[in-house]
Parts: structure tokens; sequence; C-alpha cells
């Protein structure tokens, strides 16, 4: 329907009620309703009045309250930032619509949909339940609020769907039963799901069967609101046509010029009608092939609950088999699906050929891969979370983009479904197909002997062979093969840098994002420097024989195969130069160009959680402390002491934190930009960017200094506090897949939801069209009003060319959002990682 600027979804559908009864008290008013509204008895602030005749011949005031602090759906909160605000005062005592639509924070939520239901839920059938009542009482429970929307046709208007957007209102109605209009089945047709809304092409007069949309119908005209002056949305802006919604808008840039969709036929007409982009209705040939709508009413998901029953799931052929999904409110997913046969230990995958015509459930995750604590050695499992089925796997323009993500972990632990990475919300708001994937880890993914068969980087061939499947089958789930954009972070975005590396990738994906990819000194070392297998060996794989007394044993790997997995260990975490996988000790920065679109960057501390802190809190000598961990004695003038605080600990903490950021992220990644530029092996331009703003995981690095103080103020922390506020390794994570809502954790100030909006509009913006700036007319479509502000306010992100590097300053408030150099150019060529170390 209308699209908001809001994080979970490209649409909002907020259900709201209508009672049986009036609002405004009835009066007989002959023919002419519209002097009910200028009575001068009711006056609400905010509110606009608009006028009705019901059937039996009395007129109602109804009020569209278009201001409003914040909305929840499913505890989930909604930015309303771009709605006028209002107090949060009620109106004044005496207000007749006190009694019906005001409730005070803290009234039960079962008085409240008691109040709703009976009159309203119980009475109209197929389209509202308790849920719906649900969803409704825990608005008001929480928030004061008028809310009352109007309907033409009152009678066949019970309940009414509500989106928004900017500061503009609108309603749209649901039938009160199934059979009243003539319905619309979308079956063997394209399905697009932008949260409330799905699209198909179909004839006038088709009926085919829903494939995943329940309630398909041909809305009537009169569910259009048809003047948006009555809600207040124009200020500033001069529509070509007053009747432009949001969600023809969208629809017109989506699916490239659709000329109008299907809604149902005028009472006493046979005629098929329609409806433009414009707001116009008209009447083409039945047989013409328009697109039509569907509400969407799953409901929501999170990291710990998901309704996968019958009502919502959709079967998908692919890879021979009928493959059942389902969707939420979001997405549509499709879980655990195997990319390769199940695999001997300590051997190379075989992409998975499918089952020959066998019914596959894709509705629970995979196993994840083993790491010492759970998992199996059957894990070769991938996810995807898609807003768009096609009919076929005929090429289509409308495939979408594919986002093919590595999850990090020092490549001995992580799985693809955490939920931490859960895609459903970077799809619907990104218009991308999200795969995440399991890998094999430890010693079962990475161990390699000197036996010339047991070659090691069973990890990374596991992430080639996902890709190999991506490949083949993404096309089924709406994913386009030829724009697939590999990104992971950690361990993930050194995986990527390997995958560019890799002659076994070559081709298999146009775009890549490697974040906080490690590198350079210390730890970091073997994620960028490869080992040769001889090295590998004598780092830890002798040690993994000597602990399995598999030494001496004839076959040391068939040894290592028979004994229980967790005998094995995964102290093995190394990629090596095996000859097929990697040929390299590095990836090569002066050889032929790559063809490959790139953006990377870090964070502003990423190093600091890789320091080993003191027990008892206290470091006395700095010099000990960090040359202990293997970094040098820092000069004072290159590695100041923070000045934001006196406390010695915390300044030493700072001054570690900037050194191991250097020493493992930030030069090594400036100088491979650099560097490749340089040689042209990178292409032309690359986006560079430093995040200055995090959210730090909850269960990792669990550190004070990586977390935003709390106080009086901010009980949540404050982002912007100046001491003991570093910015450091996963603190991007949860926002960049927009999940901070999804985790039910908490906005920590009036800035971290546009600046989780702007995360996920910039990346997605990269997989469509390798450019983090997001097309302007995307955001206008869909009402992205926070991140079109962001743009206008802070410029385009512009790229590294060579001769010219560039930083992308990432951090909120908007305005602290800037371009600059790159960073700590002395500081890197001290620790001898300079700019022009790859050359």
């Amino acid at each position: 329907m209308v699209y908001m600027d809001r994080l979970i979804a490209v649409a909002a559908m907020i259900i709201a009620a209508v009672s049986a009864g009036p609002l405004v008290p009835g009066q007989s008013a002959g023919d002419d309703c519209s002097s009910i509204c200028n009575d001068g008895k009711t006056n609400l602030e905010n509110s606009v009045c608009y006028s009705m005749k019901l059937d039996d011949g009395t007129c109602h005031a109804v009020y569209v309250n278009t201001a409003v602090a914040r909305l929840d759906i499913d505890d989930d909160e909604v930015d309303t930032a771009s709605l006028t605000q209002t107090s949060d005062s009620p109106p004044a005592d005496g207000s007749p619509l006190i009694a019906r639509s005001l409730f005070e924070k803290g009234a039960k939520p079962t008085l409240i949909c008691m109040h709703y239901s009976s009159p309203t839920c119980m009475k109209r059938g197929k389209g509202a339940n308790m849920d719906d009542c649900g969803n409704l009482a825990r608005f008001w429970n929480g928030h004061y609020g008028r809310w009352v929307f109007e309907g033409r046709d009152f009678a066949g208007h019970h309940w009414l769907n509500l989106m928004t957007s900017g500061s503009c209102v609108f309603a749209v109605g649901n039938p009160q039963s199934a059979t009243e209009f003539e319905r619309t089945y979308l079956g063997n047709s394209d399905i697009t799901n932008v949260l409330s809304a799905g699209t198909s092409e179909c004839r006038g007069g088709d009926g085919l069967e829903a494939q995943g949309t329940m309630d398909c119908k041909k809305w009537p005209l009169h569910y259009w609101i048809g003047s948006m002056e009555h809600f207040n949305c124009c200020t500033g802006e001069d529509p070509p046509n007053p009747n432009t919604e949001r969600l023809l808008a969208i629809l017109d840039y989506q699916e490239k010029n659709v000329s109008a969709i299907w809604i149902a036929t005028a009472k006493n007409s046979s005629s098929p009608r329609a409806i433009s982009s414009k707001g116009n209705a008209s009447s083409p040939n039945p047989s013409e092939k328009l697109p039509a709508l569907c509400t969407h009413s799953a409901p929501f998901s999170n990291g710990v609950a998901q309704d996968t029953s019958p009502r919502w799931q959709v079967m998908v052929n692919s890879n021979t088999d009928d493959t059942l999904g389902f969707r939420d409110r979001n997405s549509f997913r499709f879980h655990g699906l195997r990319f390769a046969s199940k695999t001997q230990r300590f051997t190379y995958p075989k992409l998975y050929k499918g089952s020959n015509g066998r019914n596959v459930s894709a509705l629970d995750f995979g196993s994840p891969c083993y790491q010492g604590f759970g998992g199996s050695e059957d894990c070769h499992f991938l996810n995807i979370y898609t807003p768009y089925l096609p009919r076929s796997r005929q090429t289509d323009k409308r495939l979408r983009p594919v986002m093919f993500w590595i999850h990090g972990g020092a490549l001995t632990s992580g799985f693809g479904s955490d939920p931490l990475f859960d895609g459903g919300n970077m799809a619907s708001r990104g218009d991308v197909v999200v795969v995440t994937i399991n890998y094999r880890l430890g010693t079962l993914g990475y161990l390699a002997l000197d036996d010339d068969v047991t070659n090691g980087n069973y990890g990374l061939a596991d992430q080639i062979t996902a890709l190999d499947w991506v490949q083949e089958h993404i096309r089924d789930f709406g994913g386009d093969p030829a724009r697939i954009t590999i990104f992971g972070q950690s361990a993930g975005g050194a995986s990527v840098r390997a995958l560019l590396a890799s002659p076994k990738a070559k081709g298999k994906f146009a775009g890549a994002i490697p974040m906080s990819s490690l590198g350079g000194l210390t730890y970091g070392t073997s994620y960028a420097k490869y080992y040769t297998i001889d090295e590998s060996m004598d780092v830890v794989g002798k040690t993994i024989l000597n602990s399995t007394n598999c030494t001496t044993a004839r076959s040391q790997v068939d040894c290592l195969r028979q004994l229980p997995v967790e005998k094995v260990g995964r102290g093995a975490r190394y990629m090596v130069v095996d000859g097929k996988y990697l040929t390299s000790d590095e990836l090569q920065l002066n050889g032929d160009k790559l063809d490959v679109h790139l953006m990377m960057g870090t964070t502003s501390e990423d190093g600091l959680p890789f320091l080993i802190f003191p027990q008892n809190g206290t470091v006395p000598n700095i010099t000990l402390w960090l040359t202990s961990q293997g970094l040098p004695d820092p000069p004072k003038n290159l590695f100041p002491p923070l000045n934001t605080t006196t406390n010695k600990t915390r300044q030493a903490f700072g001054i570690g934190a900037r050194m191991a950021t250097d020493a493992m992220f930030r030069c090594v990644d400036q100088a491979t930009v650099y560097a490749g530029l340089d040689s042209g092996v990178l292409g032309s331009k690359v986006y560079y960017y430093e995040f200055e703003r995090t959210y730090q995981t909850p269960e990792w690095p669990r550190l004070d200094l990586c977390d935003a103080p709390k106080s009086n103020k901010f009980p949540n922390g404050d982002p912007e506090s100046a001491t003991n506020n570093l910015r450091c390794h996963s603190g991007e994570l949860l926002p960049l897949f927009g999940n901070l809502a999804r985790q039910r954790l908490p906005y920590r100030d009036q800035y971290d939801l546009p600046w989780e909006q702007y995360l996920v509009d910039t990346f997605s913006s990269f997989a469509r069209t390798y450019d983090p700036n997001p097309d302007k007319d995307f955001l206008r479509a869909r009402g992205f009003n926070n991140t079109l502000n962001a743009l206008e306010k802070t410029g385009p992100w512009e790229p590294s060319v060579k001769g010219d590097m560039k930083t992308r300053s990432i951090d909120w408030p908007v305005e602290k959002t800037m371009m600059r150099g790159f960073k700590d150019l002395e500081q890197c060529k001290w620790l001898k990682l300079p700019l022009e170390y790859y050359i």
C-alpha cells in the first residue's frame, strides 16, 4: 500500500479499528453530510475531519489523527519521525472520542481488545481476528493517541489498514466477507512481497489459485483515498495529481512503468476496472495483463518465534525438488537448503543435485557446522530471504540482486542461521535476495597435512560450492545470478578476500564487501597472508596429530577420520596455499583485473577486542602490556593518550585500541585499496568506509569499553558520549542487517533508527548498482525519507580513485557523516604497513 520510512520494511500495515457505533453522534442531515465537520462541537488538534453518510441515513464525522509520537507493531517500534510530533497529553475532558479511542498508558490490553473485538472483530468474518485485536491493544496500551479512519462505504469497512508515508496517512479497507467482492486468484504468477502488498500479472477474468497469498481480492475504487488534501500530506509539494499514492509510485518504479492495476468492478457493472499509477480509474480490455494486489497479513517473526503453519507456506520448484518455505511480514523465507551432498571428513564438497522430485521442507534451519560445543559434520546448508518469487526460471528483468553473506568467527565458530544476520529486513527494505551459509570450521574446515592429499581449505571450498549452488538455483527464488555480491565480516571478510584471490571462485560474483577483514600484524597476519602446507603443519598440524595419537599412523587422515569429532578439536584455522583454491600466499594486487566491484572498511577501534586485558583491570606499564601481545612500543607523538580521561588504564586501552586497529585492520585495508587502484586490479574505484558509530553485539566481546556508557539520561547507553565509548569489532552487524528491533534491543537515542536505516539502504544499494548512494527515486517511491534527507545533508559517498584516497566516515547525527582522507598514514608507516605495502 503506502510506503513508510521505517526500518523493518518497505511499507507499514497497521491494523486500526472502526467501531460499530457512531464515533460522533449521528444525525439526520438529508443528502448532504458535509456540515457535520463544521458543527463547532469538536476541535481535535492535529486531526482532520471527514464526513460520511451511512446506509441508515445518518451522518458521521470521522477524524483522522495525523500526529503521533510513536507506533508499535508486535512490540517493534516504527519510525514516525517524519510525522508531525504531538504531545502525550490526552484531549480535553468531554471529547467525544475519549470513550472509544483514547486509552491511557497502563490500560489492560485484554479490556481494550474486548472493547474493540466485540463490536468489530467478531462480526466481520475473515478479515480480522483476535491477533489483530491484540496488535491494536499493544498499541493502545503503551501510547496515547486518537486513531479513527474513514471509509466511504462504511458498511464494508469494519477494519481498515493504515499506511503512512511522510506526513501522509491513507486507509485501505478489507471486504466484510470473502465473497462480497470479485476475487482475483494469483497462482502461477510472480509475487512480490513489499511487506503489505503482493503483485502479480493476471487477466481480468483469470481464476488462478493463490501461491502463498491467502487474501487476494480486487479492491473497489472507493478503497483508495481519493483526495490527499484531507490528510495534510502535500505541504511543500504540489503533485501532478492528488490521487497519486505511494503504492502506485513504488509499483511504477519497481515494475518499470506499470500502466495500471486491476481493481474490483463497479456496482451494477460487469466491465473490469483498473487504476493507473496516477490514481485514475479506467476500463481496460479484460484480456489485458495487468498486476493485481493482495493484502499481506503474515505475522512478523523474530529471533525466537516464527509462524511456519500451512497458512503462510509457499512452494517453489528448485533443483528437481518442490521446496516448501514460508512467508513472514517482511519476506519469503527458505531455511536449511542443502547445497552440498553429505561429505566425508577432510574431503571436498560436491554440489547437491536434488532428490529427484521429493518434497523438501525449508521451514527449519539446518544444523550448524561442528564447532566444539555443538553442530554437526553434516552441515552444508544455506538460507534464502527474498522479496520476490518469479513465475518460472525464464530470464526476468525483475530478478533481484543477491547478497551472499559469509559469517565471521575466527574460522572456528559461527553459523549462517545466527539471528544476528537474519536477512528478512535487509531483503525487504533493500529489495535484494539475501543468502546466508554454513561452512566447515576449525580443524574440520582448515586442517592441512603434508601427505599430498589432505590439502586443507575445506571451509573455503564449501563457500565456493555454495556460490555454485546459488549460481544454478537462485533464479527460482527471485535472485539474479549475474548480480551476486559476496559480503562478510571479520573471518567472513577474510573469506571474501580469499575468494577474490581464488581461481576457483573467479566469475562467480560481481561485487564484494570485505568488512573488518583481518591482516597485517600479530593475530591478523594469517587471515591475509596464507601459510604453505608445511608452515601450517609446523604451526598447528603436528600438534593435532600428536594430541590424537595419529602421528605414526599409516594414514594420518584415516586415523583422524575414525576419531569422535570432539577428539579432533578445532585448533586449525589457517587458509593455506593448496595449489587449487589458493595458488599464491596473498591476494595479488599487481596482476590481472578482477572485474569485481569493491566496497570495504572497518570500525574506528576494530582491534580493541583482540587485546588481552589484565585480570585486575589495571595497566601499570603501557609498554610492557603492548609488547607482551606482539605490538611494538608506541611513540607518544604517533599514539598519544586519550584526552577524554585522566585514568591511566583507560588511556592505555585507548592507545592499544588504536594500535591494534592500525596493525590488524586499517593499515592493510587502506594499502589494499591504494595498490589495487594503482595497478587497476580493483578497477577504477573502491568505496571505503569507517564506522564512527556502532551498536555492540550483546554476546561478544562483553567489554564495557565497547558499549555506549549508560546514565540516567541515557539508560540504554549514550552513543555520542566522548568517554569510554569505543567503536569495536562487530559493532556494525546488528544495524547493518536492520535487526536491532528484531533482536528486541532498545534504540539508545533518537538517532539509532535513521542510522540503521541508512546502513541497510547504502549497503543494499551497492548490491543493486555497485554504488552505495541509493537512487533517490527509489527512496522517494518507498518513502525512505530519513535516508533521502541524509544524502541531501551529507552529499554523495565518493569513491577512492587512483591518486585520491577517500573514506566515508559513518556517524550520526547525520551531520557527522562526512568524506575524509585515509587515516593514520604516519602510524601505518611506522608499523611498516604503509600505503605502498602491496606495491
